[in-house]
């Protein structure tokens, strides 16, 4: 418990309930609306990097991303608090398990991963559309929240670091995203990281989904980047026999090192992803 907001507590117009979430940068609470008496989330970034312009300026550029969304794969920003010692966003308050929690317990059905994958595809489009990159694909920030009468719904969350092009200009983040789940190009730091990074990063998500494991792996930071950027992975029939070869046709896709080689953009990847057999049958429309 990080002790910076207590249940009870009154910010803004808001009523702290519980502690439901601690990061590097913020903690995340559980509030409720003080007039309308709605549930959400509050994300409120730590005291100590208040005194830091530039991550405040991007925990608001956060905001605003977050503010224009409207997919029904990623989480929306509908206001926020700030007052004396305090900077927030409010949030979508969701119910359910990040993909993180449940790969824990085991590889994912391959149905199961094709639907999420396939939601993920449709979150990243939108907002890849509309100039931005995620460049944070993992399983800590898809969460899989259980829909009435629609099953499950992956939702993206966390633009802590994306990225924004803005006619000539690009706005980059103090972060760079998390190392097993990093392209080529963001370990190497040289070379433009676009749309296709962020299908790079879904592509390592699908495969751990699928075998269990992360298909680039090191002893060292050194070691993993090297991993990454060599591009030399077990293929995921080799460990999960009873994937599809389509299946894992569109895993070697993703995770290709030059980004020429990959999936042009999130809707091509995610209409492989219902081509497959592991996508047929009941329900396959609801996957994009």
């Amino acid at each position: 418990m990080s002790g910076l907001l207590e249940p009870g507590q009154v910010v803004g117009n808001y009523v702290v309930e519980a502690e439901i979430g601690l990061g590097g940068m913020a903690v995340v609470y559980r509030v409720r609306h003080r007039v309308l008496e709605s549930t959400h989330a509050l994300k409120v970034l730590l005291p100590h990097l208040l005194r830091e312009e530039h991550l405040l300026e991007r925990f608001l550029e956060e905001a605003k991303l977050q503010a224009r969304f409207r997919h029904p794969s990623l989480v929306r920003v509908t206001d926020i608090v700030s007052e004396p010692g305090i900077a927030g966003l409010v949030m979508d308050h969701l119910v359910g398990d990040t993909l993180e929690t449940l790969i824990t317990r085991g590889p994912i059905a391959p149905r199961e991963a094709c639907r999420w994958s396939s939601q993920t595809c449709g979150a990243l489009s939108y907002i890849h559309t509309r100039g931005v990159v995620h460049r944070d694909v993992k399983p800590g920030n898809l969460l899989v929240e259980p829909v009435t009468g629609l099953g499950t719904q992956v939702r993206l969350m966390d633009f802590g670091v994306a990225k924004v092009h803005l006619k000539s200009r690009t706005r980059t983040a103090v972060a760079m995203g998390t190392p097993a789940y990093m392209s080529p190009e963001q370990v190497d730091g040289s070379r433009r990281v676009d749309a296709r990074s962020d299908l790079f990063s879904l592509g390592v998500v699908l495969y751990e989904m699928l075998t269990g494991r992360l298909p680039f792996e090191g002893e060292t930071d050194y070691a993993l980047q090297q991993a990454i950027v060599s591009g030399r992975f077990i293929g995921v029939r080799r460990i999960a026999p009873h994937v599809s070869e389509h299946l894992a046709d569109v895993v070697d896709k993703a995770l290709q090192v030059k980004p020429e080689e990959r999936f042009g953009h999130a809707r091509a990847m995610a209409e492989q992803i219902r081509a497959v057999p592991e996508a047929k049958g009941r329900d396959a429309d609801d996957f994009y």
